[in-house]
């Protein structure tokens, strides 16, 4: 997972494109003398040590799950990210597939020009989920595919 967070949290102020670092948290005193953990502030996701670490500072401990993404099903995704929130999601995963061929595109693969809409739908799913601080996970599948001929 940790190869896959640049792109896993871009959406929601993270890495973009970069790769990215791993931050070391700063050590700062504390009122008793002891040194404390305090976070390193970035605006961005980072790693520190074996932790994930919000924009804020936070640790974060993804909770969410799997939504369609594409039109597998047909289901309106982009307008349940208020129940999301409300459940206290904070990640979602979005899955695709690729296939290599556009004569073999159906409705939830994204191949050509014929998946437009599918790719419209992604655009507002990220949008809805986004601006509620969730995070998109969007997956592609591997293509593949096997046709039987009988």
């Amino acid at each position: 997972m940790m190869c896959l967070l640049p792109w896993v949290l871009g959406a929601c102020g993270g890495a973009g494109n970069e790769v990215l670092e791993q931050l070391e948290p700063e050590a700062a005193g504390s009122e008793d003398g002891t040194s404390a953990t305090v976070a390193n502030l970035t605006g961005r996701f980072y790693i520190a040590g074996k932790d994930i670490v919000d924009p804020s500072g936070n640790k974060f401990y993804p909770v969410g799950a799997n939504l369609d993404g594409w039109d597998f099903f047909q289901r309106d995704t982009e307008n349940h990210a208020a129940a999301a929130a409300n459940w206290g999601w904070n990640i979602i995963r979005i899955n695709g597939a690729q296939l290599a061929h556009p004569e073999w595109n159906t409705k939830g693969l994204v191949s050509g020009d014929l998946s437009k809409p599918n790719f419209d739908k992604i655009d507002r799913i990220v949008q809805a989920y986004t601006s509620r601080k969730i995070v998109v996970m969007i997956e592609f599948h591997d293509g593949i595919l096997v046709i039987l001929a009988y």
